[in-house]
């Protein structure tokens, strides 16, 4: 039978939904990226990569991938922004302690800067940091640091101002250090930064043209004040591709460590750890789960005759049948098991569809046209398999339902190899 049965589609489509496999909690254990939700190959994630890194800006994922990188990215410069809102809010509630002193403002001004430092940029400035550390009511925190941001730089620029008419000693590298902390260290996108310093440049040229009109020390301020800008923007640009980048390849390395390099299937380790979760699933919600365990007849003298590398061949040829047979719905799996063993698990089937389907896989495998990628002579591939099935219960254990199919499986070759034994898994576990 070469047909999925009823209701197994042919293809995933590359979309990010919920993985069924981690129903009541269990996502939370598995720590799997968003990404790989949606099953996507190592090329596709390749692709998105390539994407990002020659992008020019235009990096926003699709759906809710973008939701899932901010949710993440956020999470990553929790502790930063915490400690820059702080520290932003430490700077200005201290004001009125060297407003005279450092600062030298101006009696007309000094009530003004009390009051601005006192009771409106430091409480929002603290709360800014508090909802921040927090990390909840996402929108409430992110328009409070949005008013935070604003709030800070338009009180230096009016600062600046008042520096240009004599009303205050104001340290002028503070305000490109300001805007270059809170691009780096704020974590916020690009674009919102590009716009903030390009209109904070343009206040500050502006303000000291008209004041100072076009000379020689207003044209080398100008200059600094570029500069500034463009570190803040190219900050915050290198900053968010690199942060895309990381996430990308925080999804590539699950891929890596999940998937068995030579056959594609799923490795050891992922089949170890999803198995369980499956054996969990069914067991909830009462479905049968059925396990295929194959090896490939007489490996040894496959490789001792034609060598290594026409092993290797053969086992990518094997892994590629069983992997365009199996593992299409999201609750099957395939994998290598080790060396030449391989299995699968199909989810919810009676017995009739799961020996049908364990059938149709040895016959693809059979007749399989492997050749010698060196000589070019025709390798005869065969598998022998061990078919089992069970509807699990409160005492079974993966390595038991794993054992019974490794049993049925040595039957298989007793008796002759190139053919399956099959039979129900029946708990003896006291």
């Amino acid at each position: 039978m070469n047909e999925p049965p009823a209701g197994q589609p042919a293809t995933t489509p590359l979309t990010v939904e919920p993985n069924p496999l981690f129903a009541d909690g269990d996502a939370a254990e598995s720590g799997e990226h968003p990404l790989l939700k949606s099953r996507p190959t190592l090329v596709t994630l390749k692709r998105l990569e390539a994407r990002v890194r020659h992008g020019w800006g235009a990096w926003n994922f699709e759906g809710s991938a973008e939701d899932a990188y901010r949710v993440w990215h956020r999470k990553r410069f929790r502790a930063s922004r915490t400690l820059l809102f702080s520290l932003i809010a430490l700077l200005f509630l201290t004001g009125p302690l060297y407003q005279h002193g450092l600062l030298q403002v101006s009696e007309p001004l000094g009530q003004l800067y009390k009051v601005l430092d006192v009771w409106a940029l430091g409480p929002l400035l603290i709360l800014a940091a508090v909802l921040t550390a927090l990390g909840r009511w996402q929108l409430l925190t992110q328009s409070v640091q949005s008013a935070a941001v604003m709030a800070t730089l338009a009180a230096l620029v009016y600062l600046h101002a008042a520096d240009l008419r004599d009303e205050v000693v104001f340290p002028d590298a503070l305000m490109g250090l300001t805007l270059i902390a809170i691009a780096y260290f704020g974590g916020f996108s690009w674009p919102r930064i590009a716009l903030t310093a390009l209109v904070c440049l343009g206040v500050r040229i502006l303000l000291e043209v008209e004041s100072l009109g076009v000379v020689p020390e207003t044209i080398t301020s100008m200059a600094i004040r570029v500069i500034e800008a463009s570190i803040a923007i190219l900050g915050a640009w290198s900053h968010e591709r690199l942060a895309r980048l990381t996430w990308i390849r925080r999804a590539v390395m699950q891929v890596l460590l999940r998937t068995d390099g030579l056959t594609g299937l799923s490795s050891r380790y992922d089949f170890d750890r999803t198995f369980a979760r499956v054996l969990r699933q069914a067991r909830r919600e009462h479905k049968r789960i059925g396990v295929l365990l194959m090896d490939v007849d007489h490996f040894k003298r496959i490789n001792d005759g034609h060598g290594h590398l026409v092993g290797d061949h053969v086992l990518r040829s094997v892994g590629e049948a069983i992997g365009h047979q199996s593992g299409r719905r999201p609750l099957d799996l395939h994998a290598r098991f080790g060396g030449e063993e391989m299995v699968i698990v199909w989810y919810d089937l009676v017995p009739a569809e799961l020996e049908a389907l364990a059938d149709s896989v040895i016959r693809t495998v059979r007749d399989l046209a492997v050749t010698s990628p060196l000589t070019g002579e025709r390798i005869l591939v065969t598998i022998s398999a061990g078919l089992t099935w069970t509807e699990p219960g409160s005492d079974h254990l993966p390595h038991q339902v794993l054992q019974h199919a490794d049993e049925l499986l040595y039957q298989a070759k007793q008796a002759g190899r190139d053919q399956m034994k099959f039979g129900a898994f029946v708990s003896t576990r006291v």
